[in-house]
């Protein structure tokens, strides 16, 4: 039964003139009538009971000074509820708390009224769901005993809000270090060309190479450092992941001691450091001399090291090197491709050449591998995510990632197709000794699963062994800092020429010439006819033609395009943005602003 609130008191009426009343003062009701009448009103508002000489009105009611009144307002009480919930792979136990809430009523004072209407005003008590022996005792039927938080569990058993509060953590396994090696020479092998505006570029002098005694000491080994274990809230063990190794290889001139932890120079040259993957190769390149031309009498030139030629390169010839070429003639209809730097000082004609090796041409694919690998990575954590999901575990879906795949990919995730095509695409056009069988088995894998048939799809690891091969694939075609080389021609028709690093034309220009460079481009005078990809800033005297042939400039969104001379329909491209040329421009720069907006100012 709800306990009485008020109840009445008579007052005298002493000069018998006044009107009826009642009202409400100190939690008790007043009532002042005349003898015989009329009579105060009692009008119940919500949440209160008016009993009359002990009976019950529901409705307004006259009352007199010689009745019994009681106002009863019942309290209310709200339950709340607790649970405790193991999270982050059972790293954490978190315990939920939603407060009891009690509602207490008492009378609202009233001035005196011939009609009195009566009300309540209520006030809140929030109360804690669990005591902490009701915690400690689920912490315990629940088998959590590890990292327990006595202070949080105090905290939880006189919480009086709802909130969440962390009780017990575990401790995550550490991860080890890596093996790695340590070079004991510079990578900073070369300084760049850069010529004034008057200056004549001498291209004898345009790097200091590195170079070492026989005996040396390469580079040391340093093996990798196992990890600490962890545990869960449950006390389990959390075994630390497993710790990669660095293998240290030994390529020409290079010998590996009895142990294999240190690499030792055999002869006398310029040290090199080659990564691919968890694989450290060194090796010392030596130089090869060609006094005259490259021809049929001299034959193709393969070669490891360094390679410099007094004389041109002729007609369907080809020159291939591990370290840096030096031309002092031309290059007309022929192949040059050096693992290094690379400067002609003649002109190139109807040729390829490339500085920094088969990289120079695959450095647009590594990025396409970089972001499928973080986008399968994403992909692994939602799968993962929903798949921990009460609402996921009783539904048909569990233990079968196929379907759950094909709702994401046509979700979140819907441009991971798109990033498969592209890299189809970006490898379509490689050399034939570039396109590896691993390579076209991974693109097929990757179609079959994240295009035509993601139903196929039985188990994550399907998706794990595709990311991991990302990353390989993205290791190998990413070349190391110190494999960035610059290329320096005169002049160039109808060629192509690439390079991981610049490329500098400082003669006449380019003419129908395509131009693919991982940094910086340099025309000093024109450049008419074909495509230019650059990874950094471009400059050039004059870009395009009078006679409007077609011409075109790429660069990242970091970039800037400098041009002293722009022609009609040429085009320039920074970032996503592009600006076409319709009218003859001078001393333009072109850019994105911080708010990713394409700008031409005039210099």
């Amino acid at each position: 039964m709800p306990e009485p609130v008020a109840v009445s008191t008579a007052v005298e009426n002493t000069d018998q003139m006044g009107q009826p009343l009642a009202w409400v003062s100190g939690g008790r009701v007043y009532v002042r009538h005349r003898p015989g009448g009329p009579y105060p009103l009692l009008k119940p508002g919500p949440y209160i009971e008016l009993y009359v000489n002990g009976k019950l009105s529901t409705g307004p009611t006259h009352v007199t000074m010689a009745d019994s009144i009681e106002v009863r307002a019942p309290e209310e009480r709200s339950a709340g509820h607790w649970e405790v919930e193991v999270r982050n792979r059972g790293l954490e136990a978190v315990i939920k708390i939603k407060p009891h809430v009690l509602v207490k009523r008492e009378l609202t004072p009233m001035p005196p009224a011939a009609v009195l209407q009566l009300a309540v005003r209520e006030s809140r008590e929030c109360l804690p769901p669990a005591s902490l022996e009701d915690i400690l005792e689920a912490l315990s039927r629940y088998g959590i005993v590890y990292g327990v938080d006595r202070q949080a569990c105090e905290e939880a058993a006189q919480c009086t809000e709802e909130r969440e509060i962390t009780i017990a953590r575990g401790t995550p396994p550490r991860p080890g270090d890596p093996g790695t090696v340590e070079l004991f020479f510079s990578l900073e092998d070369r300084t760049p060309v850069r010529p004034g505006e008057e200056e004549q570029v001498d291209f004898r002098q345009r790097f200091y190479f590195t170079s070492v005694e026989a005996g040396v000491v390469l580079a040391r080994k340093i093996p990798p450092v196992p990890g600490d274990p962890g545990h869960d809230v449950f006390g389990n063990v959390l075994p630390p992941p497993a710790t990669k190794d660095v293998e240290l290889a030994a390529g020409n001139g290079v010998r590996l001691s009895p142990d294999g932890m240190e690499a030792i120079a055999m002869c006398a040259g310029r040290p090199v450091a080659q990564r691919k993957g968890r694989q450290v190769r060194l090796a010392i390149l030596e130089v090869l001399e060609v006094a005259g031309d490259v021809a049929l009498e001299s034959g193709n030139i393969t070669f490891q090291g360094d390679v410099r030629i007094a004389g041109n390169v002729m007609e369907r010839m080809t020159v291939q090197a591990g370290g840096y070429v030096h031309i002092g003639g031309y290059v007309a209809g022929a192949t040059v491709q050096a693992g290094g730097p690379l400067s002609i000082s003649g002109n190139v004609l109807s040729s390829l050449v490339v500085a920094g090796g088969a990289s120079a041409l695959t450095q647009e694919i590594a990025p396409v591998f970089g972001n499928l690998r973080r986008r399968l990575e994403e992909l692994l954590a939602a799968i993962d995510q929903v798949q921990q999901h009460p609402a996921f575990r009783q539904a048909d879906l569990q233990g079968d990632p196929g379907p759950l795949l094909r709702l994401l990919l046509e979700g979140k995730f819907r441009d991971l197709p798109s990033l498969v095509r592209g890299l189809q695409k970006a490898i379509r056009p490689l050399p034939a000794e570039l396109q590896s069988d691993k390579l076209a088995a991974l693109c097929r894998q990757m179609e079959t699963a994240l295009i035509h048939a993601p139903l196929a799809v039985k188990s994550r690891d399907t998706l794990r062994l595709l990311a991991e091969a990302c990353a390989d694939m993205e290791a190998e075609f990413t070349p190391p800092s110190a494999d960035a080389a610059d290329l320096v021609v005169r002049y160039a028709l109808n060629s192509t020429l690439a390079s991981t690093g610049c490329v500098k034309v400082m003669g006449a220009g380019c003419y129908n010439t395509r131009i693919q460079a991982g940094s910086e481009v340099l025309v000093v005078r024109s450049y008419r006819g074909g495509e230019i990809e650059a990874g950094s800033n471009v400059r050039i005297g004059e870009l395009g033609s009078k006679a409007g042939v077609k011409t075109s400039v790429k660069v990242p969104a970091r970039a800037t395009v400098t041009l002293d001379l722009a022609w009609e329909n040429t085009r320039v491209q920074v970032g996503d943005r592009a600006h076409h040329f319709d009218r003859q421009e001078r001393n333009v720069r072109l850019y994105l602003d911080k708010d990713g907006e394409l700008r031409l100012t005039y210099i």
